[in-house]
C-alpha cells in the first residue's frame, strides 16, 4: 500500500514539475468554444503554470503558461513532492517512518512539552498528526487528531539531518536527475528555525 502511495506522490511531482517551466504550448483534439477559451485565458491571469484534460486515458487539452525563466513555486503542491523524497530516504535506508523527529533535529522545535515533541514521528508529519499548527504551537496531543499545517516543513530539516544533504542536492540527485528535468529544482519554501 505504502508503494502505491509513494507512486501516486511520483506521478503528482512529474506532472507539477513538468508544468513549472513549460514552453507556451497548447495542444486540444477539439477546436476550443468561446467559454472554454475564456477560462483558458482565465487561467493564464492565475499563475497556473499547467492544464491538462483528459478523457479515457487521452489527453484532449494541455496548455502550459511559461514566465520568461523565472521558475515557478508549486506551493501546498510541495507537500506531495517532499513526501516523495521522504519515501526514497526511506527506501534508501536514511530513516523510517516511525522515527522520532527529535532524534534527527532535537528537543525545542515546538512549544510542546519534551515528552510530546517525542512522540512527533516522521509518519505524523506526513499524515499531519503532529499536533502542531503553522507556527509549530501545540495545538492537540500528537497523534490523536489531524489538522492542516505547514508543520510538514520540520521534514526538510529531518532529511538534511538524515542524508546528509540540503533538500536542493537531495532532489536533484534522487528524483530530478533521474526524471531527466534538468530545468527543475526543489527548495524548501520556509528557512526552519531548528
Amino acid at each position: 500500500m505504502k508503494k502505491v502511495i509513494l507512486y501516486a506522490f511520483l506521478l503528482s511531482a512529474i506532472l507539477l514539475f513538468g508544468g513549472c517551466r513549460g514552453s507556451d504550448t497548447s495542444q486540444s483534439a477539439s477546436p476550443v468554444n468561446p467559454a472554454e477559451q475564456e477560462f483558458i485565458d482565465y487561467l493564464g491571469t492565475t499563475n497556473t503554470t499547467g492544464f491538462i484534460i483528459q478523457k479515457d486515458g487521452e489527453i484532449v487539452f494541455e496548455k502550459y503558461w511559461r514566465n520568461g525563466d523565472k521558475a515557478a513555486n508549486i506551493a501546498s503542491a510541495g507537500k506531495s513532492v517532499c513526501s516523495v523524497l521522504v519515501g526514497i530516504a526511506v527506501d534508501e535506508g536514511y530513516l523510517r517512518l516511525d522515527d522520532k523527529i527529535s532524534d534527527y533535529i532535537g528537543n525545542g522545535f515546538s512549544d510542546m512539552s519534551t515528552e510530546l515533541e517525542n512522540t512527533i514521528t516522521v509518519e505524523s508529519l506526513l499524515t499531519m498528526t503532529s499536533g502542531l499548527d503553522d507556527t509549530l504551537h501545540e495545538s492537540y496531543v500528537p497523534n490523536s487528531g489531524w489538522q492542516y499545517s505547514d508543520a510538514w516543513n520540520l521534514l526538510f530539516n529531518v532529511l538534511k539531518e538524515a542524508t546528509g544533504q540540503d533538500i536542493e542536492s537531495y532532489a536533484e540527485q534522487v528524483l530530478l536527475s533521474k526524471l531527466g528535468m534538468d530545468d527543475s529544482y526543489y527548495k524548501s519554501s520556509k528557512s526552519s528555525s531548528t
